[in-house]
């Protein structure tokens, strides 16, 4: 036929059947998946693949972006597979069916916000507060806490269970605390902390009751304990110093410590007596201090310069006529304190333990007090301890007091049980 009818075609292209298919245009004569031959040339979404188009995967208008939450997806064989999350969002429990279900939280310290409207802990708009962004987050979520210096006036306090933090660099993240409190204290459980170093505190990191926990690779540095008070009335004594260590972990259970760098740990001096009176002791320091806890890994760890707190002196009488003033004993120094069960020390390097001196006995002093004084320890098993191994550490530069300091590279309580080969 030279012309068809109204709404009619001839697709065939055959003189014997004329305009043989009857069609009404839609949509302005363009393809859409809709089912309809639009521009009736004869064929229905023609154009499109339901087998891999992922706006119209299967069906049409099945679009595969909004699939899976905050991931993205494509189009295989008429099925929306998830490919990979979103910047910033991880799948974190392996399952596709709910997405990318957690997300990075990023803080910055040094980033120009000036462009946001508010900071919501994206790459773009990172919070400034570690806290605020802990504060944030959900289980299984992480935070990225980049390159810079972190001063903190109280502790961070990581109180979300399944949670990840984590720096640039342990040269790079700083978190520097107040020499009074803990710097970094965990409460919850499920918790991984790498590549960052934190300085200051009394405790580096405090972990108390909590379980499953991993740190690796974190630069621990200059905890110092605070030194005691000098006694102010007349028969007064030095009070003691405080206790310093790298990490202190009591209760916990399930933990991992693994090729973190533990260093400068001091503990406080004990504070002088007043007339007749004696000086306070030196605080302890510990590198890694475990009490109460089972079943821990520390494993190629670097311990170095523990130190413990000096005894104050003490004090003697104007007239010389009392027979008190005893010096207060040096702190004890310990690069590894085991006090729990199913624990394990291996490839360790624990160097420069080093007790704390004893205070200067007054010259009118006459007493003693017979207390070791001191004492300086590698990797010490207490006697609450059992089913230890302590394996393939390397022990060296440990020093006691100046006065009856014990010295020794692995003390194995006698009511301990523990394997040592070293």
């Amino acid at each position: 036929p030279t012309q068809c009818q109204d709404n009619y075609y001839d697709i065939t292209k055959q003189i014997e059947d004329g305009c043989e298919y009857y069609c009404i245009t839609s949509n302005n004569s363009i393809e859409k998946c809709d089912y309809k031959d639009n521009n009736c040339d004869g064929e229905i979404d023609e154009i499109f693949s339901l087998e891999s188009d992922p706006n119209n995967c299967g069906s049409c208008g099945n679009v595969c972006d909004f699939s899976y939450i905050n991931a993205n997806a494509e189009c295989r064989s008429s099925e929306c597979i998830m490919t990979d999350c979103m910047e910033d969002f991880l799948n974190k429990d392996g399952d596709d069916v709910n997405g990318c279900e957690s997300k990075t939280i990023h803080v910055d310290n040094n980033a120009d916000i000036s462009h946001c409207t508010s900071s919501d802990g994206t790459s773009l708009c990172p919070y400034q507060n570690i806290t605020y962004a802990i504060s944030q987050a959900y289980p299984n979520d992480e935070i990225f806490i980049h390159a810079g210096t972190y001063n903190r006036v109280n502790s961070v306090s990581i109180d979300v269970n399944e949670l990840t933090v984590y720096g640039a660099g342990n040269t790079d993240t700083i978190i520097v605390g107040n020499h009074n409190k803990s710097n970094v204290s965990i409460n919850a459980n499920d918790i991984l902390i790498y590549d960052l170093a934190i300085s200051g505190g009394t405790n580096g990191i405090y972990l108390d009751g909590n379980s499953n926990i991993t740190i690796r690779n974190v630069n621990i540095s200059d905890q110092v304990g605070a030194n005691g008070e000098d006694g102010y009335y007349s028969y007064e004594n030095g009070s003691a110093g405080s206790r310093a260590n790298g990490i202190f972990i009591k209760d916990g259970a399930d933990i991992i410590i693994q090729d973190n760098i533990i260093t400068n740990i001091t503990a406080g001096d004990g504070g002088k007596g007043s007339n007749c009176s004696h000086g306070g002791a030196g605080g302890s320091s510990t590198g890694l201090r475990i009490f109460r806890s089972s079943t821990i890994s520390i494993a190629a760890n670097k311990i170095t310069n523990i130190n413990g707190g000096n005894g104050g002196d003490g004090g003697a009488s104007l007239l010389n006529t009392c027979t008190l003033g005893i010096g207060g004993k040096g702190g004890n120094a310990t690069g590894i304190f085991f006090g729990g069960y199913d624990a394990s020390a291996s490839n360790n390097i624990l160097a420069k333990i080093i007790g704390g001196n004893s205070g200067q006995d007054s010259n009118s002093a006459t007493l003693s007090l017979n207390e070791l004084s001191g004492t300086a320890i590698g990797i010490c098993v207490s006697d609450s301890s059992f089913e230890t191994m302590i394996t393939n550490n390397t022990i060296f530069g440990v020093l006691g007091s100046n006065q009856s300091g014990i010295t020794s590279g692995v003390f194995n309580s006698y009511e301990a049980t523990s394997t040592i080969i070293n």
